[in-house]
């Protein structure tokens, strides 16, 4: 199996899809699927430590997590790539532009 093949399930099979059907797939999950990220990869973005992220957060200035149950939590990705594009934004004293917003 290529990296771009995956198997999908059809209701009762797992199948291999076509490459051309998981390329047009990984397309579509790249626009709409919404991912969510754990505290590394936050902190890898945001380039923040673990306690200016929760400090942030606090103050409001920073997306707050969503709770996976237990002790878990993520991000969702889409709001960490806007704050970041707020504050470059910000930084160059620039309208933010939304992220993911129609471009034409």
């Amino acid at each position: 199996m290529t990296a771009f093949q995956r198997l999908t399930f059809d209701g009762q099979w797992w199948t291999r899809a076509p490459r051309s059907a998981v390329v047009v797939m990984h397309e579509m999950e790249r626009k709409f699927a919404l991912r969510l990220l754990r505290l590394p990869a936050v902190m890898q973005m945001a380039g923040l430590s673990r306690s200016s992220i929760y400090l942030q957060i606090k103050d409001g200035r920073l997306p707050a997590q969503v709770d996976l149950g237990g002790r878990a939590v993520a991000w969702v990705e889409q709001e960490v790539l806007q704050w970041a594009s707020d504050r470059i934004a910000e930084s160059r004293n620039i309208t933010p532009r939304r992220v993911g917003a129609e471009r034409g």
